[in-house]
């Protein structure tokens, strides 16, 4: 009888650039973790530990990270620290990780000095980094801060609830001067006022971000325009060039047609006939030659910096007539830079302006925008999340001529 075959596929083991099984790596990294946090007096993270263990098993590295705190019955009960994971990353130069989170659980200055240092490190090429309500403030958002530039591969990062500032905001733009490769940005409730904004906006013009998320904050009318400006005026001057090349468009194909009439008419004047149409070629049918198979595609190139936004979240940001030094009439100068920006941006996909009292003169405006961006200037939809406190009609409207709901992250409520 022929041999029965196996129900399980062999595993393929995934192996480091010097030859290493995956699991060998693993376990080595696995077990310094453990000596140190045995060494700091501290718990392992039981989602490391496990996380491991399977990463084991399977024979695969580990490429997510996520740190949060374990519940403990007393204050001397022993807790979790972030520091012995970094450094045991940095001993056995664990340089497989692509997303590291780190949620709920208070940072010291001196952690978050050791994970400067793990970024500052060239093999370590984390993608998506996520530092939330880890109490971070403007000092330790400053040492943070400067190991930005050292971090290309860095796409995403998230620093929601932790409460640093305009001042940590300054220290956190300085650090993404010029950046080329970052695309996404959160800063949810980090108690940042109109005077973050400045920088915000020279920031987001100037570098490749394309996904910024600032709920919660207490940026105002103010803070609005100054982050709305050059986004607004990169759009409208797209959209001229795109009508003006339009128009070009049209005018050679006019003139081509205009051209190819007046040949016509000579040659009729002539008397000379007209020339045969040709009849096109039957197509032969190529035969697919069999050769090597085509490898990946590399990944596309980072978009270029500059003054683009696809998703831009202020919900929750006091952008009202209420508590302003010209109170309505900001609002209403604000609301119009709205309609300009959702009016004329090719490349906006997302507006939240949810728990901002705009109105019915706020909800006219974005109303207006979005007839005049489908009807007039023929772009893609938007989703448009804002709020219900204005006129029943025009929700209904603003519902009918968006491009849908907001699908939100996860999060947590706003501290008082």
């Amino acid at each position: 009888m022929p041999p029965k075959k196996k129900d399980k596929q062999k595993k393929k083991t995934e192996l480091s650039k010097t030859g290493e099984p995956a699991f060998r790596v693993c376990a080595r990294f696995l077990k310094a973790y453990e000596l140190l946090c045995q060494q700091e007096g501290c718990l392992p993270m039981p989602y490391i530990k496990s996380a491991l263990k399977q990463a084991i098993e399977d024979e695969k590295f580990l490429t997510k990270m996520i740190v949060e705190p374990v519940p403990v019955n007393s204050s001397d009960d022993p807790t979790v620290k972030l520091e012995p994971l970094l450094n045991a990353m940095r001993r056995e130069r664990y340089n497989y990780i692509k997303g590291l989170y780190v949620w709920e659980l208070p940072m010291t200055n001196e952690e978050i000095t050791a994970l400067a240092l793990l970024m500052e490190k060239s093999i370590y090429d984390i993608i998506t980094l996520e530092l939330m309500d880890n109490m971070i403030e403007e000092y330790g958002m400053r040492r943070f801060s400067k190991a930005l530039p050292a971090c290309p591969a860095l796409l995403n990062l998230r620093l929601d609830y932790n409460e640093f500032g305009d001042a940590g905001c300054q220290h956190l733009c300085e650090g993404l001067a010029g950046n080329e490769t970052m695309l996404s940005l959160s800063l949810n409730y980090c108690g940042l006022t109109a005077k973050s904004a400045r920088c915000l906006g020279h920031m987001i013009a100037t570098t490749a971000l394309r996904d910024v998320f600032l709920d919660g904050n207490d940026l105002g009318c103010a803070g609005a325009e100054q982050i709305l400006l050059p986004l607004v005026a990169k759009a409208e001057a797209e959209l001229q060039e795109r009508k003006q090349a339009e128009e070009a468009k049209l005018a050679a194909e006019a003139a081509l047609k205009a051209a190819e009439e007046e040949a016509k008419a000579n040659r009729f004047a002539r008397g000379a006939s007209p020339p045969p149409t040709p009849t096109p070629a039957p197509e032969k049918k190529s035969k697919k030659k069999k050769g090597k198979k085509k490898g990946k595609k590399a990944p596309p190139p980072p978009p270029a910096p500059g003054a683009w936004a696809h998703k831009l979240h202020l919900a929750d940001n006091g952008i009202d007539g209420f508590n302003e030094g010209l109170g309505e009439f900001q609002s209403i100068q604000c609301m119009k830079l709205f309609r300009r920006l959702i009016a004329s941006s090719e490349c906006l996909q997302e507006l939240d302006l949810e728990d901002n009292y705009i109105g019915d003169i706020g909800g006219n405006q974005l109303l207006d925008a979005l007839i005049e961006r489908k009807q007039v200037n023929s772009l893609p939809g938007v989703k448009l999340q804002t709020t219900h406190r204005m006129h029943t009609n025009t929700l209904k409207d603003l519902i009918k001529y968006g491009a849908g709901n907001i699908k939100k992250k996860k999060g947590k409520k706003k501290k008082k």
